[in-house]
């Protein structure tokens, strides 16, 4: 990384650790408009790191403005973007988001936006934002929602905000929605419970949030049961 000067040389290091069995397995899994190099995820996260560790300084600061066409260089991105100030971070997020066009890229970013653990009210306003957008913005907010707003002072407010989406028909959007809820029903069995039977959601969604908490270790067996029996 010390020897990068620009976007060329950027690319030409990605190539140079690239692991060519790993991109063909990857590339199955995760549909997407980016081609991909091949750098695995942990290895990505790691560049990112040394990104950040010289932000202030030529070249890597203006690494953001570098054009992006591999799968790799829009996580990278993101890690960057996720690592920055909060302030910062919020000013770049919906850039960053527009890039966005599978679930991996997706749900990478939205865990490693620790910033939003310390700005948990604050960012509530770009939650509300993006789930007024179209697919990718919607299953960010989805995702951050899961990841850090299911605790008692948020709970509430997150099975409002699931309400407002539950009858989009994206495929991403409707699967974040089942994934909310099965990781609620982990950790808030009683109160997801009384919202999932009073949601209403549409019978794919509601299927596939039972499948999802019954496929889950941390979802107890009554709950599970219960669950079945709910089967549309």
């Amino acid at each position: 990384m010390n020897n990068i000067r620009n976007r060329r040389d950027f690319l030409a290091y990605l190539m140079s650790i690239s692991d060519e069995k790993y991109c063909k397995f990857a590339t199955k899994i995760t549909e997407s408009k980016y081609p991909r190099i091949g750098v695995r995820v942990p290895k990505c996260r790691e560049i990112a790191k040394g990104i950040l560790r010289g932000f202030s300084e030529e070249p890597l600061r203006d690494f953001l403005s570098w054009k992006t066409k591999y799968f790799e260089e829009v996580m990278i991105k993101g890690f960057v973007i996720s690592g920055l100030p909060y302030p910062e971070m919020r000013k770049r997020i919906f850039d960053f988001v527009r890039l966005i066009d599978n679930w991996e890229i997706c749900d990478t970013f939205c865990a490693s936006l620790k910033s939003v653990k310390k700005n948990l009210p604050d960012f509530l306003e770009i939650i509300d934002e993006l789930l007024e957008k179209d697919e990718f913005y919607t299953r960010v907010a989805l995702v951050c929602l899961m990841d850090y707003y299911l605790t008692p002072e948020y709970l509430d407010g997150t099975f409002e905000r699931v309400l407002r989406v539950k009858n989009r028909e994206e495929y991403y959007v409707k699967m974040a929605v089942a994934w909310v809820l099965a990781t609620s029903f982990a950790k808030f069995p009683k109160e997801t419970m009384a919202f999932f039977k009073s949601a209403e959601l549409p019978e794919w969604t509601h299927n596939k949030t039972i499948a999802k908490a019954r496929e889950s270790y941390r979802v107890s067996g009554e709950v599970k049961e219960e669950l079945r029996r709910l089967r549309q």
